[in-house]
């Protein structure tokens, strides 16, 4: 996934995590599901004895760029085991096998263009191996159960490779190079978050990274471009001149009991292979970095190239062979968590959803307030505990920049002093009805009754004048859709909240925001989700929920300090 941030005047998009059920959330802000997409290596590069990338660039082997007219989401991608990858009764195989070859079809044999060649490196050489994160860093939550760091990137090299490396094989090699077939060697362990990269997207991990770690254009202080990750290599000292053969192996499992659908978990693997030209004197790597064809101005490696570990420092594998697991061990099932899966199979019927609705969780650019189960949450909390601490720490050295460099803290005009700013005013408009989703552990299935939110739009200037110019800005609103019905009361429609008397408005709408007029702002945002307006037409408030069914919601989003500070800059 490659999320771009095109904005227009309170642009509003609005996603849904259920293809067929309830938009669990309305996100006013532009952002592309991350579940479909992955990641190889884009580029190889040398890095200099100051950190700076350095020379000409490398590529894997057979590479195809995202400029190719023939590339496609596969062109360079090596998922295993494959999606179509079975087991002997039909069943989807989740482990690898002694038969999955670990290199892409194009990268089985060294095959490079004049456009696209090896690397050149020497004995002792540092080398940064770039990809995109493709959301796998900034919204790790959209994912369930993924590992901490977005996993572990092992990468091998032997000076043997063959024409159809297994990966059961080359996961047994070790540092040494007595593991398995002793043909290879583990070069090195690193987390696939490097600390730094990052997408352009409304993530809290993102937002703060953009302010932090900004990836500026050249001579373009205000640009932003997204970070690429690096995975960084040390060539031996003891290599001999010729040619060495990489495997870049992420593996990226889901946990077990964590997720409905694989309770016992799954693996997940995605290779580059490459080779590389060993050379005496690679004083050639020295000529000094220009940006690329794919456009990454980021000319530095990460502070810490020469040290990066990982959170797993020695490859594992389970291989299952025939629906026999034949090497390693299978993770420990927790039965509490298959009872609390097991009790949504009403649910699942009902919907005709054919996998378990908590496992959607919105794609959304905050936490996840509930999984749905215990075991799920879990997970979650402690995620969310980790960008707390996060972000709270990258505010503080925000603040501590700004000090050392004796300048105020900029302050930030609040968002909503922006219509009367630009003259224009915020306009609701209808919103499509979306049907509702069953969120919960309970043995019935949710409401079923349609649920209409009202995103922003445009106000219109009238027929024959011209538009007035107007700044342009992005407006970042999280809309959070709780239902706390009991099963079967359908939910009111619009139209019922629509009917409430003006006393019974929440006081929290009482007073405009500073800069906008009562007149221009009064019945201009649509009501809070959560609080409901009582009124004659509208069903009676709902009991206490005493079904267990426990709903999924965002929590509050604010707009991102980075951004505000760039458009207060520009006025």
């Amino acid at each position: 996934m490659h999320t771009a941030s095109t904005t227009s005047t309170r642009h509003t998009s609005i996603m849904s995590s259920f293809s067929k059920v309830i938009a669990l959330a309305a996100l006013i802000c532009t952002l592309a599901p991350s579940a479909t997409a992955h990641s190889w290596i884009e580029e190889y590069q040398v890095i200099n004895a100051n950190g700076s990338y350095c020379g000409a660039r490398g590529y894997s082997r057979g590479y195809v760029p995202r400029t190719d007219p023939t590339f496609t989401g596969n062109s360079d991608m090596w998922m295993l085991p494959s999606l179509e990858a079975r087991n002997d009764d039909g069943t989807a195989r989740t482990r690898i096998n002694s038969t999955d070859s670990l290199c892409h079809p194009s990268q089985r044999t060294p095959t490079y263009t004049s456009a696209y060649p090896k690397l050149k490196v020497s004995p002792g050489d540092y080398v940064a191996m770039k990809y995109l994160e493709n959301g796998h860093v900034t919204l790790p939550w959209n994912i369930t159960g993924k590992p901490f760091g977005g996993g572990t990137i092992f990468v091998f090299g032997t000076t043997q490779p063959s024409d159809d490396e297994k990966i059961a094989d080359v996961m047994k090699w070790n540092t040494e190079g007595t593991g398995g077939n002793k043909k290879g060697f583990l070069m090195t362990a690193q987390n696939y978050d490097d600390g730094r990269c990052h997408q352009l997207n409304c993530g809290d991990i993102s937002q703060e990274r953009q302010r932090l770690e900004p990836n500026h254009v050249a001579d373009q202080p205000t640009s932003g471009v997204e970070d690429w990750c690096e995975t960084d290599l040390k060539i031996p000292e003891t290599v001999k001149p010729g040619s060495l053969t990489t495997y870049w192996v992420w593996q990226w499992p889901t946990n077990p009991n964590e997720d409905c659908n694989t309770p016992a978990g799954k693996d997940e693997y995605y290779t580059t292979c490459a080779d590389f030209d060993v050379v005496a004197d690679n004083s050639a790597a020295e000529a000094p970095f220009s940006v690329g064809a794919g456009g990454n101005p980021r000319s530095v490696a990460v502070s810490n190239y020469k040290s990066r570990t990982a959170y797993t420092v020695s490859p594992t594998a389970v291989l299952q062979e025939h629906n026999t697991v034949v090497g390693g061990s299978m993770p420990t099932v927790n039965p509490a968590f298959v009872s609390a899966c097991s009790v949504q199979a009403s649910v699942i019927k009902a919907g005709n959803l054919g996998v378990w609705p908590e496992v959607y969780v919105p794609n959304s650019c905050d936490v996840p307030t509930s999984f749905g189960t215990p075991a799920a949450s879990a997970w979650k909390d402690s995620v969310k505990s980790a960008y707390a601490s996060y972000t709270a720490g990258s505010s503080s050295a925000y603040s501590s920049a700004f000090a050392a460099a004796g300048i105020p803290v900029p302050s930030r005009t609040p968002w909503n002093a922006q219509a009367s700013r630009t003259g224009t005013q915020v306009q609701p408009t209808a919103a499509p009805n979306a049907s509702p989703a069953p969120t919960g552990s309970g043995n019935a299935p949710a409401p079923s009754a349609p649920v209409a939110t009202a995103p922003y739009a445009n106000s219109t200037s009238p027929a024959g004048s011209e538009a007035p110019a107007v700044q342009v800005t992005t407006i970042t609103t999280v809309l959070v859709i709780t239902s706390t019905l009991p099963a079967g009361q359908p939910v009111p429609s619009a139209s019922a909240y629509a009917s409430a008397p003006s006393s019974e408005t929440p006081s929290t709408f009482a007073t405009a925001p500073a800069g906008v007029s009562p007149s221009s702002y009064e019945g201009s945002l649509p009501m809070p989700a959560t609080t409901p307006i009582a009124s004659a037409s509208a069903p009676a408030p709902a009991p206490a929920d005493t079904n267990g069914i426990p709903t999924i919601s965002t929590k509050a989003a604010s707009a991102s300090n980075y951004r505000r500070h760039a458009r207060d800059v520009r006025r």
